[in-house]
């Protein structure tokens, strides 16, 4: 308790005292609420949202909010609180939790600041070594720029202390600027997913990720037309003479040819 009173002392004569910073409305589409004080209240552009408030955009509507040098992109039907906004000298510290939806952070260093960025679900931590990166209520985590520690609650709980600070890992992971040695690392252009077990899966490629998910959306609606056409040809063959070549079965045989293009 000593050493924290001096340390606080210190740092509050060297000028580095923490100080609570806000956030600014800077894009609003649709329905966009802050709850404070207990009510729900409708934010314009412009608006001013603090710590420990809870931010949620409804149907089809979007908001954008600059904290500091770093901005927070809500997708439709999100919601997120914001756990800590707060700034040094030398650093500025944004705490985010995810409860629903979509969330870009893109992180902006400025004048040689250093930018603590966390953004917590119910099942783990991304933690920001870099610039820009998507996280969603799925516990998908996508990297556009730089780099990305991602972790499970239940491991970084389970961690012991740094024996060389006392710190638990849980501070070290949200305060340091090393590469942790935990954890999964999401590179740019990758993606992960945490899961309900605990686990984390291993990082790939955004552009991969994104084919899978058009030969997925492709082939569930291949299997609709199927279903379509052999209904269809179940009707026609019952209506026609198999016997006369002159009216044969319609043919249930098609191709499918699909582009993709790749930016």
């Amino acid at each position: 308790m000593f050493i924290k009173k001096i340390i606080g002392i210190a740092l509050i004569c060297c000028g580095f005292s923490l100080f609570a910073t806000e956030g600014t409305i800077t894009y609003l589409k649709g329905k966009v609420e802050v709850q404070r004080n207990n009510e729900w209240i409708p934010l314009k552009m412009g608006d001013t949202v603090y710590s420990t408030e809870v931010i949620s955009t409804g149907f089809q509507s979007e908001a954008k909010i600059k904290v500091m040098d770093s901005v927070l992109s809500l997708g439709p039907v999100t919601r997120i609180s914001l756990k800590e906004l707060s700034s040094t000298q030398d650093k500025d510290k944004i705490n985010v939790y995810l409860n629903t939806g979509t969330l870009r952070t893109k992180v902006n260093h400025t004048d040689n600041k250093r930018v603590s960025c966390q953004v917590r679900t119910p099942i783990g931590v991304a933690s920001v070594r870099g610039t820009e990166f998507d996280i969603d209520d799925s516990n998908i985590v996508s990297v556009i720029q730089g780099i990305v520690a991602v972790i499970s609650n239940l491991e970084l709980e389970s961690l012991p202390n740094n024996p060389n600070t006392g710190n638990s890992a849980a501070d070290d992971f949200e305060n340091s600027d090393e590469i942790p040695d935990f954890g999964v690392l999401v590179h740019a252009n990758q993606n992960v997913q945490m899961n309900s077990s605990n686990s984390i899966s291993k990082p790939q490629s955004n552009i991969q990720t994104s084919i899978s998910n058009i030969i997925s959306q492709v082939s569930t609606n291949s299997n609709k037309e199927s279903v379509s056409a052999s209904e269809d040809t179940s009707e026609n063959i019952q209506n026609s003479d198999v016997s006369n070549p002159v009216n044969p079965p319609k043919s249930t045989t098609s191709s499918v040819i699909v582009d993709i293009t790749l930016e």
